[in-house]
């Protein structure tokens, strides 16, 4: 049994666990999974968008880092461009120091890229991160390959969609959480291959159906009643989606509906000996949340196409392999240590952060093409292995080897970081393990505004005022485009912000926690209820 150096709790290791520490020459971590998770979680920032100006530049941009951060910020193409090189900010090692507090003030000089995106295929779309492939989009964030969408997280192939989360190749869909091939879909959860349904949940090959949960190639029904298609759409003319009141009546009338029918273990399809949740096509996956062909691993969260042979890996994938305790890693990439953002045919990397393309490579910062470099500095491969292994040698003496980046150095406090979206804390709870807190980041509030409760009328003056979260006070906006949907679909507008519509969405998916229990035909089993 071990004690978590984070939380003081106990934990222990399986004889997976340790397979995979002897595959990888790794020692066990020192923290439980929640918290080396939380420390992952603490090193980025996709929702959070500040204004400030470019520091090659001078142009006003939009970056994931707000002004004061201690590092350069460059807008994309600045980054990307070949006017300066990351190698020229390099550090000589040195061993009467601590690594981590090397590498930060390696970081913390380093020019880093604004936004997490492929600057050179997004069209109009300046206010989104994490994100390729996209045109026409408004607050999307870890998206790709979307056109006129708003308002979403984890965005893949869709276009005219808003307030969605985890949907896929899917158009004109509205408040849509884990559906796939879904066209004129609104207030649906878990729903695949289906066409004008509306507060579904658990659906497949459904064609307008109402308030229905867990049916099969189904059409016109009403609360799982089968109904006449005159009667349906007699029925939906009354329903009156334009108006917010009655749809929250609709939605309270559906939830207490959908608890009458037994709900699944677990979310997924065509796995082979998996545990977790929302996994599809996988095999030896344990504990693995949000995956699509993952084979071999465990602890891995939003891992995808495929990934193999990982262990804590977060946001990982695209034809990658050996991955561990790393996050926002992928695209071919092989054997990647406690990194972050290293993509695009990388291999044998060690604590490095942002870079691309490079190959044995230990504690570089925002490095692109590099090869047989140690924070930053170019050297021979014979140099590179010697200095290598006596760095390594050096972070056991200091306690430092086999732990994530510190939290003290991420660029992000805890409450602007990933972390304080998806696993909050309270101002005092934070400090008190020891994480930092930035005030003047705190959402600005503004006294609630009353909203109309009925699309028809919001007109288009609505956009010139800046409006307050009727719960919150939080401020937010429309924009006209958004505007343009909710008529077109006669849905009414919100009255909260995007991150507490957000908030509220994430909250109607499972926990990234396992429960063990009985099923309820008597079998044991490991679920998500």
């Amino acid at each position: 049994m071990n004690i978590c150096i984070q939380c003081k709790k106990e934990f222990s290791f399986d004889e997976k666990d340790h397979k995979f520490f002897r595959s990888f020459d790794v020692p066990p971590p020192r923290r439980c999974h929640p918290c080396r998770r939380r420390v992952q979680l603490m090193w980025e920032n996709e929702l959070l968008l500040y204004p400030r100006k470019c520091d090659l530049t001078g142009k006003q941009i939009l970056a994931m880092y707000p002004e004061g951060t201690p590092f350069p910020v460059y807008n994309n193409a600045a980054w990307w461009g070949d006017s300066w090189d990351a190698r020229s900010f390099a550090r000589d090692i040195d061993f009467s120091r601590p690594f981590f507090e090397q590498f930060a003030d390696l970081d913390r000089s380093v020019p880093h890229a604004s936004r997490f995106v492929i600057e050179g295929n997004i069209v109009n779309s300046d206010y989104i991160n994490y994100c390729s492939a996209v045109k026409n989009c408004y607050l999307v964030f870890d998206s790709d390959v979307n056109e006129d969408s708003y308002y979403s997280y984890t965005l893949q192939n869709s276009k005219d969609a808003v307030d969605c989360l985890k949907v896929r190749e899917s158009e004109l869909c509205y408040e849509c959480i884990d559906c796939l091939k879904c066209y004129k879909c609104f207030y649906c959860q878990n729903v695949q291959d289906s066409n004008e349904c509306i507060f579904g949940y658990n659906l497949s090959n459904c064609i307008n159906c109402f308030g229905c949960a867990n049916l099969k190639n189904a059409e016109y029904y009403w609360f799982n009643e089968r109904i006449s298609k005159e009667e349906y759409e007699k029925r939906l003319q009354g329903a009156d989606l334009s108006r917010r009141s009655v749809v929250r009546e609709w939605a309270e009338k559906f939830d207490e509906h959908k608890k009458k029918f037994p709900k699944q273990y677990m979310h997924g399809m065509s796995n082979v000996d998996c545990t977790g949740d929302y996994l599809i096509n996988s095999k030896n996956a344990i504990e693995c949340y949000d995956g699509f062909r993952v084979e071999d691993s465990k602890y891995c969260e939003a891992a995808f196409l495929p990934i193999k042979d990982c262990y804590e890996t977060f946001e990982c994938g695209e034809g990658s392999s050996r991955f561990y305790y790393s996050a926002v890693c992928g695209f071919s990439s092989y054997n990647i240590r406690w990194s972050w953002g290293v993509m695009e045919g990388c291999a044998e990397v060690d604590y490095c952060y942002f870079c691309r393309s490079i190959q044995n490579c230990f504690g570089c910062s925002n490095l692109k093409k590099g090869q047989y470099c140690i924070l930053n500095k170019q050297y021979t491969k014979d140099e590179y292995e010697k200095l290598r292994t006596k760095l390594i040698e050096h972070m056991k003496e200091t306690g430092e080897w086999g732990e994530f980046f510190p939290p003290e150095y991420s660029p992000f406090a805890y409450n602007t970081s990933n972390a304080g979206i998806f696993m909050p804390l309270s101002k005092e709870k934070a400090l008190e393990k020891g994480f930092r807190w930035d005030d003047s980041a705190d959402i600005k509030r503004g006294e609630a505004t009353e909203i109309p409760d009925s699309i028809k009328d919001v007109d288009d003056s609505w956009c010139d005022r800046v409006l307050a979260d009727k719960d919150t006070g939080q401020k937010f906006k429309y924009i006209k485009q958004e505007l343009a949907f909710y008529r077109r679909l006669n849905i009414h507008v919100p009255d909260k912000s995007f991150l507490e519509r957000h908030k509220a969405r994430m909250a109607k998916r499972n926990p990234k926690q396992l429960w063990s229990g009985t099923c309820d035909c008597g079998e044991a089993t490991h679920s998500q209820h």
